[in-house]
């Protein structure tokens, strides 16, 4: 490994951890990222189906219904028969799960605010350039 590559891969594991750390001074362990983004694509949207969540999040019917199953466990969601048709559930987030959601955006709020405070304007536009094209690379790889 190069003299960079080494350097991003132990500043980045840094970031990781601070993060992590971070997500885990909550009531929440255990919740994952996809979770994490079910919940709060829920808080966001509204009440949505399980059918329809893995359409969203491009992800199998089995898949889907073990993320549900866990958030119902935790009790970050919850779940409600629909008049229309009492076969469907809908899903929608909890008051637990809302915490989650707001205590993961304040936690975002205060990491980004403190950076943004530290780096000139440019370094700032620069590192988010750089940010973004990491999420790309990312995103990219997970579609394949």
């Amino acid at each position: 490994m190069e003299a960079a590559q080494k350097a991003f891969f132990d500043t980045y594991t840094d970031f990781q951890c601070f993060m992590i750390a971070q997500v885990n001074k909550g009531d929440f362990n255990g919740v994952g990222a996809t979770h994490y983004n079910i919940v709060e694509y829920l808080y966001r949207n509204g009440p949505n189906t399980g059918k329809d969540l893995a359409r969203k999040f491009h992800i199998s019917a089995p898949a889907i219904s073990r993320h549900v199953k866990f958030l119902l466990e935790k009790k970050l969601l919850a779940q409600k028969q629909t008049a229309e048709d009492r076969r469907a559930f809908l899903l929608e987030v909890t008051e637990k799960g809302k915490q989650l959601v707001n205590g993961s955006e304040t936690q975002r709020h205060s990491v980004t605010t403190r950076i943004s405070r530290q780096l000139p304007k440019k370094e700032l536009e620069q590192f988010t350039r750089m940010l973004q094209k990491v999420v790309d690379i990312l995103k990219q790889e997970g579609e394949n």
